[in-house]
Formats: C-alpha cells, structure tokens, sequence
C-alpha cells in the first residue's frame, strides 16, 4: 500500500480510516501502533486516536501485550457484504453435519466482544420448516436465550456482571431478567457444557447451544439448534447437545482453538 502524508485534504480523517481499516483486514497476526503508524505514515497520535475510534465501534480490539488486531464488528460487516467468508466456510460442514444428526435448523452466533452482544452470521435449515423468523446479523443479547448464555457462561465475571447489570427483558415475552436465576443458570450451563431454553429470543422456539472457543481458549460465539416448542422432545436433549458439542469442537479447532493447550494446533484464528 502507498503511503499518503496527513494532509488529505476534504476526504481527511474518512480517508485515513478507510486506509487503515483495510491495512487491519490484510495483517495476519495482531499489530501495534507503532506497525501500523509507520506502514500508513501517520502520526501516533494520530493513529492512536483512529485505533480508539474503530474499538469504540468493534472494528478492532486490542489483544495480548497491548496489540491490536480486527474486531467482531469488522468481521460481521465483512460477512453481511461478501458471502462465503473465512468465519462462515469454517462452519458449514459441522453445521450441516448437526442439520443431518438433529433433523433441525443448525445456528452460528458470533461474540461482539466491543459491546457484549452476539449477531447470527450463518444458518443451515433442516427439511422441516421453522413457524418462526430467525434474525440474521442484527444485534442479539447475551442474557437470554441458549444461543447467548452458552457464550456468556464462559465469559470472564466482570463481562457476565456488565451483561446483568443491563437488566434486558426477554426479546420474546418481555420478562424481566432475574439475575439471581441467570447466574444459576449460567453455573448450571458450565457444569452441562451447553445450554437449553424455551421461547426466552423467539416465541415458540426450543433451542440448545454450546460455546465455540478461539486460539487462546476465548469464547468467540455459539453453535445452537432452534426447533419449534410443539416439535422438541425432552428425551432429544442429550443428543442434540452431544452432537453440537462434537462439531463446535472441530469449528474451534478450525478457528485455531487447541483443546489440550494453548496455541494454533493447524487451524486459521479467524476469530473476533
């Protein structure tokens, strides 16, 4: 990429922006202000205060040893503009190979660290129709619903009191959140490994979902199973939960995850 001095004239900061959104998107591994100031030919102040502004926004976060690399929000942009993405393709054999075992609609969730929410990026759908609209790539709460408690039980104490501390009534009914029962919930999704729930995001909707983990063993989403209430059978959980437990696996690995220790064990960290 050439480098342009400050001065850009009307096009300005929009145009320093755009040059350092798509220097993010090309870097392989986390960057520094210093990397990105130089590469760019900007002030680090200058960039210091750009890198602030797209963290505000989740178009990059900072990782280990104060170093920045791209955010969920860029990912989540990226995947609403192109189909196909890197995140997405990673996903979609497990998935289908959930939709094959389950007989059900198979969700990907993906974790908005920058204001601890979660947006539905990708889906594959059984042969058996759902009564009920599944929102893609909007913004989703985490304090309700398998597809966002089976992220949020194993987000650090200080993210999950933040989420409570919201006090979100379900999406679906309007209840109010009891944060004494979330918190048990949560110890009880931890202990399980996935969550259950019944019509908290959407009315009439039965749903399990397991967290889906990154290099450094961070949660970065979810992969849940919706089913119509009048369909789901109790006697189904297990399966269904021991099935996306199985497949969330092979996405982390894919993301990067190593389930026997820190590290990239052959897969790309793609994740946000």
């Amino acid at each position: 990429m050439s480098g342009r001095s400050e001065g850009d004239g009307d096009r300005g900061t929009v145009t320093r922006v755009l040059r350092m959104i798509t220097y993010i998107a090309q870097q392989k591994s986390d960057f520094g202000i210093k990397e990105i100031a130089d590469a760019l030919l900007l002030p680090h102040s200058t960039a210091h205060r750009l890198l602030h502004l797209l963290a505000e926004d989740g178009f990059v976060e900072r990782g280990p040893s104060r170093r920045y690399r791209a955010g969920p929000e860029m990912l989540r942009v990226a995947r609403v503009a192109v189909d196909g993405s890197d995140i997405v393709a990673a996903a979609m054999a497990p998935m289908r190979r959930v939709v094959d075992a389950c007989g059900e609609t198979c969700l990907l969730g993906l974790y908005r660290a920058h204001n601890h929410t979660m947006s539905f990026v990708a889906r594959v759908d059984s042969a058996k129709p759902l009564r009920y609209r599944v929102r893609m790539h909007g913004e989703e709460t985490l304090a309700w619903a398998a597809s966002g408690r089976s992220i949020l039980a194993f987000l650090p104490a200080e993210v999950i009191a933040a989420v409570a501390a919201r006090a979100e009534a379900s999406p679906s009914s309007g209840a109010r959140l009891s944060i004494p029962a979330l918190r048990a919930d949560l110890e009880a999704i931890r202990r399980a490994g996935y969550a259950r729930s019944d019509g908290q995001r959407i009315e009439g909707a039965a749903a399990i979902g397991v967290p889906i983990r990154a290099a450094g063993d961070r949660v970065v989403g979810s992969l849940c199973v919706s089913v119509p209430q009048i369909r789901f059978r109790a006697s189904d959980e297990a399966a269904i939960a021991a099935t996306l437990m199985r497949e969330s696996a092979e996405i982390s690995r894919l993301w990067g995850h190593n389930a026997n220790g820190n590290g990239n064990p052959g897969g790309r960290d793609v994740s946000a």
